[in-house]
């Protein structure tokens, strides 16, 4: 941090940063609030929902437990070139709404789309082939390998929806509607897979039900943010420019 702030002081490019101009904007604030507080939101309720999963997980015992968690890892690394590939989409359509060219919006979202749907099954489908060589990385007991690979054949033919929910919700963040994408994770991932949890496993104690709950709710947010995008109204008429230019 200290690097880059001296790097951005010491810069002689238009981006640098003079202290004597440092000053808070009212404008600037309020959008950055916008985007930033249904974000954290999001976030939190999606931590809050996984944390009731995670006890539900628990009452499965020790086994189901080391085998979620060693999935959990296995899948974390899968999920960087989604996480990558959505900030890149992300950053794309914030450039293109800002400049209002909605030719271009519209079809590097569809190209996106289309490639988050193609790198998502690659990789849920590299997962799937190879799941039982990654679980033995992190356990030989064979009773935790079978958990993770029930987790995994139920799961990972459902990559496509996961991807392509993050892909919509960066879609929407980029354009300026974070509210879009937070009632989509708020909803499914948030408050669908809690009331599922909580009515259901109760009366039927399958761990396979359990996993079924992910793929349900990536095809809640899904159909919820692919219906939002094709209704959004992507460049209002007025457009209102607060930042002035050298």
């Amino acid at each position: 941090g200290i690097g880059l702030m001296l790097q951005l002081l010491n810069s002689k490019a238009k981006w640098r940063l003079e202290r004597s101009k440092v000053r808070l904007q009212k404008e600037v604030i309020d959008d950055i609030l916008k985007i930033g507080f249904p974000g954290a939101i999001e976030s939190s309720a999606v931590s809050f929902a996984n944390t009731i999963v995670q006890g539900f997980i628990n009452t499965f015992g020790s086994i189901v437990m080391a085998a979620t968690g060693a999935f959990a890892s296995i899948e974390g690394f899968s999920f960087l070139p989604i996480t990558a590939f959505c900030q890149a989409v992300g950053t794309f359509t914030a450039q293109n709404v800002g400049a209002m060219q909605k030719k271009r919006t519209m079809e590097g979202c569809r190209f996106g789309l289309f490639m988050m749907g193609i790198s998502s099954f690659v990789l849920g489908m590299l997962l799937l082939w190879n799941s039982e060589s990654l679980m033995q990385i992190f356990s030989s007991d064979p009773q935790t390998i079978s958990y993770g690979l029930l987790r995994a054949k139920i799961t990972l033919w459902f990559y496509p929806l996961c991807g392509l929910t993050h892909c919509l919700a960066a879609i929407f963040r980029g354009a300026g509607k974070p509210m879009i994408s937070m009632l989509g994770y708020v909803l499914n991932w948030g408050l669908l897979r809690v009331i599922i949890l909580l009515f259901v496993l109760p009366h039927y104690h399958v761990y396979s039900f359990l996993c079924w709950v992910y793929p349900i709710t990536w095809l809640g947010s899904s159909l919820f943010l692919s219906w939002n995008y094709m209704k959004l109204d992507w460049f209002p008429e007025k457009k209102e420019i607060y930042l002035e230019l050298d």
